[in-house]
């Protein structure tokens, strides 16, 4: 039987980068979408892309959305 390793962080709390926590709080508070979260942030479309797939992977999350309610419920 495989053991099932919960996500990073459960473990760490503090796996998020300050900037890739930052970029969840810009998409978090009302971003429609990557493109305008990147905006905000004044970065590329490209490394919001890079961001969201990094920050999904951490958190074991199929993409930014969930990525956000994950992000809401740890802070609830």
């Amino acid at each position: 039987m495989a053991l099932s390793i919960p996500p990073r962080h459960v473990a760490d709390p503090g796996a998020l980068t300050p900037a890739e926590a930052e970029f969840v709080r810009a998409l978090q508070s009302g971003a429609r979408d990557l493109n305008d979260a990147a905006e905000r942030l004044g970065i590329s479309l490209r490394s919001a892309q890079r961001r969201s797939g990094v920050i999904c992977q951490k958190l074991g999350v199929a993409n930014w959305r969930e990525a956000i309610a994950m992000w809401r419920g740890q802070a609830a």
